[in-house]
């Protein structure tokens, strides 16, 4: 039985893939945490646990759905050549089961935490059952995919508090540039994939440098909207320095990718995704838990 189990985890491990999920993780969790201090306590393990569960969920409808949606293997594996067994390990049902499980599990929880948060939910997934549509029609599918990832903190501030204010709005924004720059990098990496299977982007559109110089604006706002986030909600010096050492990273890794072959581009950039999500999550932590790190008098 045990193994049985282990061998159908290995068999469906790819739908599980955090790859470019870690932000949304991570913003979502900072949106919990400064929901915290917003309503003076800790919203419960409950909402905690409910919050990352719904995401869980969500990210195997997502995923699950994209590839019944395209029909192929192109959304995990578009320049191997283990990509052509991709979908005789992976029949069309069982990724029907996934889609249906993901997206009625991730509604229950939203309507288990308030209405809103279950309007909010469903907002969510009519959004991410269009994306696969949008990459046959439009340039611009890869910064639709920001808008995703923007609704995702409100989700989550929602869901653990039932109250809407400001602040996950702007974690939302900084959440779609931050994704948008890495959605865009990525459309880089599939050029010549995407060309050949009908499948719009920004790079066919601008060419590979003007994409890469796009990228690194769109990484340049998420940095300055973190830092007018951080005045705005009084973080100090964790959040400083968390902020500045991001903007560190993305100045050379984009220094680097001018130099680099853009095959190198897919690695680089999920690292340094890792690594300011890691960072940002922390620092923003920090200055919850630890007074030390806020002298705010609010």
């Amino acid at each position: 039985m045990k193994s049985a189990l282990v061998g159908l985890m290995e068999k469906w491990k790819d739908f599980f893939s955090v790859r470019y999920y870690v932000f949304a993780l991570s913003i979502s969790l900072v949106s919990i945490s400064l929901s915290a201090r917003e309503f003076r306590g800790w919203p419960g393990w409950k909402a905690f646990i409910l919050v990352l569960s719904g995401l869980a969920l969500l990210r195997v409808c997502s995923v699950s759905y994209a590839y019944i949606a395209r029909g192929r293997s192109e959304i995990f594996f578009p320049h191997s050549s283990y990509s052509n067994n991709f979908e005789r390990k992976y029949p069309q049902l069982g990724a029907l089961s996934f889609t249906i499980a993901g997206a009625g599990g991730f509604l229950a929880c939203s309507e288990y935490a308030n209405s809103i948060c279950f309007f909010v939910a469903a907002a969510l997934l009519i959004i991410v059952f269009f994306y696969p549509y949008i990459q046959r029609m439009s340039d611009f599918c890869t910064l639709y995919q920001g808008i995703v990832y923007a609704l995702l903190p409100l989700w989550a501030w929602i869901a653990a508090t039932g109250k809407i204010t400001w602040v996950p709005f702007a974690l939302g924004l900084i959440s779609a540039l931050w994704i948008g720059g890495l959605s865009v990098l990525d459309s880089i990496r599939t050029l010549e994939y995407d060309q050949s299977h009908g499948r719009r982007s920004l790079a066919i559109r601008w060419g590979s440098k003007n994409v890469l110089s796009f990228a690194f604006l769109l990484h340049l706002l998420a940095v300055m909207a973190m830092a007018v986030f951080g005045f705005l909600a009084m973080l100090k010096i964790a959040y400083i320095v968390s902020v500045c050492f991001i903007m560190l990273c993305i100045l050379i890794e984009h220094w680097i990718a001018k130099i680099r072959k853009k095959h190198w581009l897919g690695n680089s950039f999920f690292r340094l995704n890792l690594v300011v999500s890691v960072v940002y999550t922390v620092a923003v932590a920090c200055e919850m838990i630890f007074p030390f790190f806020n002298f705010s008098t609010r």
